[in-house]
């Protein structure tokens, strides 16, 4: 439920099955430093910072930059190294 968003979050964790509320929680979430992540393909790509898919039976994430930017983030050039980057 966006609703129950309020006040200070930093880390904001969107199951598959809430992937569709993805825009009205990045719309509640602008201007705040909140880290979106997801687990559905593609949404890397529509607004969350980090993003994870499962690619040759393996645990992989993605990871937007212009995204965490976006968000007043920053990441570790560590992390980077292992995500798949996103445009």
């Amino acid at each position: 439920n966006v609703e129950s968003v309020s006040g200070i979050c930093h880390i904001l964790f969107v199951p598959a099955e809430n992937s569709a509320m993805l825009p009205d929680i990045i719309k509640k979430m602008k201007g705040k430093s909140t880290l979106i992540i997801t687990e559905k393909s593609g949404l890397a790509k529509q607004g969350s910072a980090i993003n994870f898919i499962v690619e040759n039976n393996k645990q992989r994430f993605e990871l937007n930059k212009s995204n965490i930017e976006k968000y007043n983030l920053k990441v570790s050039s560590t992390l980077e190294a292992l995500a798949i980057k996103i445009e």
